[in-house]
C-alpha cells in the first residue's frame, strides 16, 4: 500500500508545479506538506482501529480514505507537459546506509510502543512548516539563497 501510495503521490505534487508561473516554490511547498499531513492521520487511524475492527477492516478505511482522496485528485488535476523522455531507476536503496538514518532510528528504539505512534505523527506534523516555509523564502529570496542557509542550519543542528 505504501508503494502504491508514494507512487500517487509524486506526479500530483510535481503536476501543481507545472500550473503555476510565478510563486512555484510555495505551490510545491504546500503540496508537500499534504505528505506530513497524511502522515499524522494515518498512523493514529491505524492505533485508533486496529483493536476495534481488526487489521482487515483497518486496511479497507485506510484504503478508502486514501482512495477518497486520489478520486479527488483524479478529477481536478489534468497533466500540461508530456512526459519526459530519459527512465531512471524504480528504487534507490543507497538512503538505507546513511549512517543518520540508522541512528535516528536506533534512538527510538526504547520507547513504547504506543508512544511510536504518536512520536512519527508528532515528527510529520513539525515537518509541515518545514516543508512550506522554504517555498515562501525561496520565492522571495530564491531557490539558491534560501537552500545554502537552510542546508546550513540543518547542519549546525544535526550535531547539537
Amino acid at each position: 500500500m505504501a508503494q502504491c501510495r508514494g507512487s500517487s503521490f509524486f506526479w500530483w505534487a510535481l503536476s501543481w508545479a507545472t500550473y503555476f508561473t510565478s510563486r512555484r516554490a510555495v505551490a510545491t511547498g504546500i503540496t508537500a506538506s499534504g505528505g506530513s499531513i497524511g502522515a499524522v492521520i494515518y498512523p493514529i487511524m491505524f492505533h485508533k482501529l486496529i483493536n476495534r475492527v481488526g487489521f482487515g477492516w483497518t486496511m479497507h478505511i485506510i484504503a478508502f480514505v486514501a482512495l477518497a482522496g486520489l478520486i479527488v485528485s483524479l478529477l481536478v488535476l489534468r497533466r500540461r507537459l508530456p512526459p519526459p523522455k530519459q527512465s531512471r531507476s524504480i528504487l534507490d536503496l543507497s538512503a538505507l546506509k546513511e549512517p543518520p538514518l540508522v541512528s535516528y532510528f536506533t534512538y527510538y528504539l526504547h520507547n513504547d510502543s504506543s508512544l511510536a505512534f504518536y512520536t512519527f505523527s508528532g515528527l510529520n506534523a513539525a515537518s509541515v512548516l518545514g516543508r512550506i516555509t522554504p517555498g515562501l523564502l525561496a520565492d522571495r529570496l530564491g531557490g539558491l539563497n534560501t537552500l545554502v542557509p537552510i542546508s546550513l542550519l540543518a547542519s549546525i543542528l544535526e550535531f547539537v
